[in-house]
C-alpha cells in the first residue's frame, strides 16, 4: 500500500493507494464506476455499491471511502479543517468531463476551502505509456485548448495523453495550492509485479482500491 507523505501529515486521517493484491479496510465504500461525473456523498456508512457515481465524499468519521482504478487516475483530497474527504476516479472519459473539478466544487459547496485542501495522485498509466488516437485527443484539444503540453503528437495516428498532468490543472484551476499537490508518480502500465492495469492485461486485469477515512 502506497501513501502520501502530503495526507500521512494530516492528523486523523487514513489512506492507502492500492497495489496489487492490496486489500483496503474490510468495509470501505466502493462504487460501480461509470466514467462520469457524479458523486455519492456518503451519509448513513451503508451506501457500497451504488451505480453511477465515481467520486465518493463524506464527513463521517471511522468511514472508509475508495475508488477503483487499474490505468485510471485516483485522487484522494482532504480538508483537515472541515475534514470532509473524497476520492475521485478519473479516467480519461472522466478527466475530458472535468470530473476532478466538479468533485472538489462538491466539497466547497458542502464547507471546504479550497486553499486548505490536499490532494494526493495516485499512480496512473503515465504520458510515456498512453496512446491514444485521434478521437480522443481531438476531444482534450478541445476541451483544455490553454493546455497544449497535456496532449503530444507521437505518430501520424497516435498521441500520448498526459491524464495526472490534466487533473493536476484542473486542481490548480480551482485554487489548490500547489504545495497542497503531491503526486505518486508511479506507472500503472510499467510495472506488472506491482500494479494493475486494463490496457497492459485485458479483462483479466483486478482492480486496485484507493481509500480514505478520518478517525
Amino acid at each position: 500500500m502506497i501513501t502520501s507523505k502530503l495526507l500521512s501529515a494530516v492528523a486523523g486521517l487514513e489512506h492507502g493507494f492500492g497495489e496489487r493484491g492490496n486489500l483496503p479496510p474490510q468495509n470501505v465504500i466502493t462504487l460501480r464506476q461509470v466514467h462520469g461525473t457524479q458523486i455519492l456523498m456518503v451519509e448513513t456508512g451503508e451506501e457500497s455499491g451504488e451505480t453511477g457515481f465515481d467520486s465518493v465524499m463524506t464527513r463521517r468519521k471511522n468511514t472508509p471511502i475508495g475508488i477503483k482504478t487499474a490505468d485510471c487516475q485516483s485522487l484522494l483530497a482532504v480538508d483537515p479543517e472541515t475534514q470532509i474527504i473524497a476520492a475521485i476516479h478519473a479516467g480519461w472519459k472522466g478527466t475530458v468531463q472535468r470530473a476532478t473539478e466538479v468533485s472538489l466544487q462538491k466539497m466547497i459547496d458542502v464547507g471546504a476551502k479550497a486553499e486548505r485542501v490536499l490532494v494526493a495522485l495516485g499512480p496512473s498509466m503515465l504520458k510515456s505509456c498512453y496512446e491514444v488516437e485521434g478521437d480522443v485527443a481531438s476531444q482534450f484539444q478541445k476541451e483544455f485548448p490553454e493546455w497544449p503540453e497535456i496532449i503530444e503528437q507521437k505518430s501520424e495516428k497516435k498521441w500520448l495523453l498526459d491524464v495526472a498532468l490534466t487533473n493536476k490543472k484542473q486542481l490548480l484551476k480551482m485554487g489548490i495550492h500547489p504545495q497542497n499537490i503531491d503526486h505518486l508518480e508511479y506507472c500503472t502500465h510499467c510495472y506488472p509485479d506491482r500494479f494493475d492495469s486494463f490496457r497492459r492485461d485485458g479483462d483479466k486485469s483486478g482492480r486496485m482500491v484507493s481509500w480514505m477515512k478520518i478517525l
